[in-house]
């Protein structure tokens, strides 16, 4: 699901280093699975995520599908508020073109929102919900705010000024400070992601210096 997905529509996999999964189960009985299939190295970590492969990062990882707002939640690995509705799922996406799945035993790529595979293949960023649950979105987890500059910094742009301005302003007034995401960039992307952010923001150097050093 996600990026995976989206790199593989748009033919860009050749810095892909990790494929996100989605399950309708607990990740204690993902794993009991893997097990007696004799899938190799599968952990669950404290978040209720299940990683399959050497390590977070380097081969398979994800979650239950729960039509919860938040990834941030930590659920009992044995107790999950579980669901099979990719629907609800947007909500706790960052954006439309990343809200896409691929189902390996139909051969098929589900796109809940109806926007995601237009958006991957035009570079646009949509937030995946209404309008009017925009607020919903963002307080389910307002980390996704970085999620913005991340893609912006790997060509992406704002389906329109509104989402913009609406991404901008939440930034500012909530006063986000988390430099893991920022420091998980290639130097490259980490330049393009401080061009955009600096100049969305109209901030200078050295105010990115306190949010993100």
């Amino acid at each position: 699901m996600g990026g995976a997905v989206r790199d593989a529509l748009s033919g860009s996999t050749k810095h892909m280093k990790d494929i996100d999964i989605a399950f309708g189960c607990t990740a204690v009985e993902l794993k009991s699975i893997a097990q007696q299939q004799q899938w190799q190295n599968c952990k669950v970590i404290n978040t209720g995520r299940v990683v399959l492969g050497l390590q977070t990062g380097c081969g398979l990882e994800g979650k239950s599908i729960r039509g919860t707002n938040s990834d941030e939640i930590k659920f009992p690995n044995q107790i999950c508020t579980l669901s099979n509705d990719l629907a609800m799922e947007c909500l706790c996406k960052d954006f439309t073109c990343n809200c896409l799945f691929f189902d390996p035993q139909n051969k098929v790529i589900c796109d809940p929102s109806g926007y995601g595979y237009h958006d991957a293949m035009n570079k646009q960023l949509r937030i995946p919900v209404d309008q009017q649950y925009w607020l919903d979105w963002v307080n389910g987890n307002p980390k996704k705010l970085f999620r913005y500059w991340v893609m912006k910094a790997k060509g992406y742009s704002a389906i329109d000024v509104q989402t913009h301005n609406f991404i901008v302003s939440e930034f500012k007034s909530r006063k986000l400070k988390d430099n893991t995401i920022y420091k998980n960039l290639n130097p490259k992307a980490q330049q393009k992601f401080q061009h955009h952010f600096l100049l969305d923001m109209g901030w200078p150097q050295t105010e990115f210096s306190k949010y993100f050093s």
